[in-house]
């Protein structure tokens, strides 16, 4: 008859077997854990109590001998920091904390001067923590990972995009939402009551800049 195992091979068995499931699971773990980092890396905070307000922004430009002429402003996360990417009529980004305005990084030129580009005046906007708690109201227990002032359409408005895809528009003089978009779906709603146009038209593309 064949010869049983002898004690000390189920014992190695026994330890391949942990090992083999101790190391799964650190694998498991850390998939997890970078899942959260780049999940807690691209939203905002959850109080802005401490950042600059956008009409304050220009002021920053004029310190470093900026243009002033600004076409857009985006509160996003770089690394740890929170930050005001700010693109302007001539084609530049330049990159500012948000809670300090040093400038962070190199000027960029992205884009060359443009006429189409319109140039915003945030002198009368509302904050952009009403605005973000806005955007929320519409999209609740949804996480914001950027808002950027801008002109849409002809409407300076704060663009509030999730982490999911979706974006509200906030009028930004006004606090009002002018625009619901669920990515996923790529409907659009407006509180103008707008209805889409029937027959064979193909739907509207949106023109974003990103």
């Amino acid at each position: 008859c064949c010869a049983m195992p002898s004690p000390s091979v189920h014992a190695l068995v026994a330890v391949i077997a942990v090992a083999f499931w101790t190391v799964s699971s650190k694998n498991k773990q850390t998939v997890n854990n970078e899942n959260t980092a780049a999940t807690a890396q691209s939203a905002l905070p959850e109080s802005f109590a401490e950042v600059i307000e956008p009409k304050e922004v220009k002021t920053y430009l004029e310190r470093l001998q900026l243009s002033t002429q600004i076409v857009s402003i985006e509160l996003v996360t770089q690394g740890e920091k929170l930050v005001y990417k700010v693109t302007l009529s001539d084609g530049k980004k330049v990159t500012l904390d948000a809670k300090s305005g040093v400038q962070v990084g190199d000027i960029l030129q992205v884009t060359q001067q443009s006429t189409d580009d319109t140039v915003i005046d945030a002198t009368n906007v509302i904050s952009i923590d009403v605005a973000r708690k806005a955007a929320q109201a519409t999209n609740p227990d949804k996480t914001v990972r950027k808002i950027e002032l801008e002109t849409e359409d002809g409407i300076l408005v704060y663009s509030v995009r999730f982490t999911d895809g979706s974006r509200v528009d906030i009028q930004a003089t006004t606090g009002e939402v002018v625009l619901s978009k669920t990515e996923e779906k790529k409907q659009e709603t407006s509180n103008s009551g707008e209805n889409a146009s029937s027959g064979n038209s193909a739907p509207a593309t949106e023109k974003k800049k990103e």
